[in-house]
């Protein structure tokens, strides 16, 4: 049979049957073991850290404000600068922040912790801290959740006007207005135009004068080329001298005859009858 320690449980009778109570024993312990750990253990979307429901990114607080008590009044309480507040789903263990740590002049109150809502309040009447400082909530399983906080001092000093009183201006009627608002407009449409006709007007103008250019420039190559031909063409027409044409033409237009006619031209020139006989001769 089953002994009574196991519980009825039938991995227990079964190591007491094969083993005695040397492995029911062995296995009594094991599993009390196993049931601490579970009951310790925390599951992965349970252990989750706290989280900041609220709290202060910029902390801003008036310098002048909280230490001129005879003109901001008597304030011997500290005033609230800071509040910050934390949430688990367990517990919140801790909530402080650097602040409430250092001499910076800034006192913490926390309220509510090891319950699942903590707040944490920084006050302080003359602080002199400066700079960033960081809070930190820690919930039961030592998860830990961190929040930034700028601190920003101001001065707060009266204000002085400094305006200038000046007398209203005349307002001008608003048919004057329109009317020289018109006339302006008409005006600058007509020098617009003006310009545009200036600008096409010389454009022409110079391509005008161009086109001028580029037919001088066409005429006189053209010049150029026909005055060698027309040099040709009248040497070609120009009429031979009658006496080279009667030489050439005549069948005795040997060297020795040309050459005696011209002696005898020459003697010839002297007298009459003798021209006569000298030509009679030659021929």
């Amino acid at each position: 049979g089953c002994p009574a320690a196991c519980n009825g449980d039938r991995a227990c009778c079964f190591d007491a049957e094969v083993g005695g109570d040397e492995f029911r024993e062995a296995f009594t312990a094991a599993r009390a073991q196993l049931e601490t750990a579970n009951a310790n253990s925390v599951g992965f979307n349970e252990n989750t850290p706290p989280t900041f429901e609220e709290g202060t990114a910029i902390l801003r607080y008036n310098d002048t404000a909280v230490n001129n008590a005879s003109t901001y009044g008597n304030r011997s309480e500290d005033q609230e600068l800071a509040r910050y507040v934390a949430t688990d789903t367990d517990r919140v263990t801790a909530l402080d922040c650097d602040v409430c740590r250092n001499d910076s002049g800034f006192t913490c109150e926390v309220t509510g912790l090891n319950t699942t809502r903590a707040t944490l309040a920084i006050r302080g009447r003359a602080p002199n801290a400066s700079g960033a400082f960081t809070c930190n909530a820690t919930d039961a399983h030592a998860a830990v959740s961190t929040a930034a906080t700028v601190i920003v001092a101001r001065s707060i000093a009266p204000e002085i006007d400094l305006a200038v009183p000046t007398e209203p201006a005349t307002p001008e009627p608003s048919g004057a207005r329109d009317e020289g608002g018109a006339d302006n407009d008409d005006d600058d449409h007509a020098l617009s135009a003006a310009v545009v006709a200036g600008i096409l007007l010389g454009a022409l103008a110079v391509a005008t004068l161009a086109g001028g250019l580029v037919y001088l420039v066409l005429v006189r190559r053209r010049r150029r080329r026909a005055q060698p031909l027309a040099l040709d063409a009248a040497a070609d027409d120009a009429p031979e001298p009658r006496g080279e044409r009667s030489a050439a033409m005549s069948p005795d237009s040997s060297p020795e005859r040309r050459v005696r006619t011209a002696v005898d031209v020459d003697d010839g020139a002297t007298s009459d009858g003798s021209e006569r006989e000298e030509r009679f001769d030659a021929i």
